[in-house]
């Protein structure tokens, strides 16, 4: 460039320089403008109520989001705790319920991803059918057959629409066919098991008669003669002890339960002799006449009496066998979900609870200054 092109050069680039100082300053007292007529953010301490909801992580490339947990929870539940506790009590409850309920959620995603996976052609168009039959079910229950009545009615009940009702229903069927044809051929039980169950528990197939007994004490004749009264107009027995006795008022009179270790008529766990004397001569349901003992008068009342029917093993067989293979089933199916997971495809589950968490504090805990 000659030295005859230089000041004409400056001239031109002070120029340029002008306009664009020129143009930031318009464009800054303009977002400023704009800025000052904006509403403030909220301090950090107190809920924005800008968060709808959010992508917490995922399952097996399903996204998982904040509102699939709380719906789940129930957003009544969650308002309620959060005007009824301060924020840091309401931040402990929700945790539980946001963590019981996340872990519940990627479980049941690992699952359903899993039972899909195996269901066969057949099996879906069948699956088709069977939702199909549940959806006229559902109408005729909650809309007697009309569409609109039977969604209001839903909403109102279940919180949630007619087709999540239906796909929480499809979910459900598919896993829980998974999980009976993945672990119940693994569960056996044999005669030897059910024998030993039946050994183990023998208070419980032979258990001892048990009687429950009510009792009256009063130490003043006038009183006892009111309470005569009352008996003998037909008031219940616990009312007449409620209102009248020097024992156990509160409970009607109620005495703990009493094992019977011989027959009734050699009954003997009151301590008045005179009053075991009567309970021995009673049914179920019969109370005895006024009684003198040492502290004044006294009257029973023989509230239930258990037999301890016993029940020989083959009546019982089995009852015990069920028991015993939904004791291995539940057994089988923690082992596999705790191998599920443990080679699944998802997002910490720590890190989505504290995702969900942002979004629940948020939306319905205290703010800060209300502690």
């Amino acid at each position: 460039m000659g030295e005859a092109a230089v000041p004409e050069f400056r001239t031109r680039l002070s120029r340029c320089l002008n306009v664009a100082a020129t143009a930031v300053v318009a464009l800054t007292a303009a977002h400023l403008a704009c800025a000052a007529d904006a509403p403030k953010p909220p301090s950090q301490s107190e809920p924005t109520g800008l968060i709808v909801d959010a992508m917490v992580g995922q399952v097996n490339g399903k996204p998982i989001y904040a509102n699939e947990v709380i719906e789940r929870i129930g957003e009544e539940q969650l308002r309620r705790l959060g005007t009824s506790l301060p924020r840091l009590g309401f931040q402990q409850e929700a945790f539980k319920l946001v963590d019981a309920e996340l872990r519940s959620h990627v479980q049941n995603e690992m699952l359903l991803a899993e039972a899909e996976r195996n269901l066969t052609e057949q099996e879906q168009l069948g699956l088709a059918s069977l939702k199909q039959k549940r959806r006229e079910e559902l109408l005729a229950k909650y809309g007697g057959g009309v569409l609109a009545e039977a969604e209001r009615n839903i909403q109102k009940e279940e919180g949630h629409t007619l087709e999540v009702e239906l796909e929480r229903w499809r979910q459900k069927v598919i896993v829980d066919k998974f999980m009976r044809d993945e672990i119940q051929p693994k569960i056996h039980v044999n005669r030897r098991e059910v024998e030993r169950y039946y050994r183990n528990h023998e208070k419980e197939f032979n258990p001892t008669p048990s009687v429950t007994v009510r009792v009256i004490i009063v130490t003043d004749p006038n009183v006892a003669d009111e309470v005569d009264a009352a008996l003998n107009a037909g008031k219940p027995f616990a009312d007449v002890a409620k209102e009248y006795s020097r024992f156990r008022a509160d409970k009607g009179g109620l005495m703990d339960t009493f094992k019977l270790e011989g027959p009734m008529n050699e009954f003997s766990a009151l301590a008045w002799k005179e009053m075991n004397e009567k309970v021995r001569t009673l049914k179920a349901g019969q109370h005895s006449d006024r009684t003198k003992i040492a502290p004044g008068f006294g009257w029973a009342m023989v509230d239930s009496l258990e037999q301890g029917e016993a029940k020989g093993l083959q009546e019982v067989f089995i009852d015990i066998e069920n028991r015993i293979r939904g004791n291995k089933f539940r057994l089988e199916q923690n082992k596999y979900l705790v191998e599920l997971l443990r080679n699944g495809n998802y997002t910490s589950v720590e890190l989505m609870l504290r995702g969900i968490m942002d979004v629940v504090m948020t939306r319905y805990a205290q703010p800060s200054s209300a502690q």
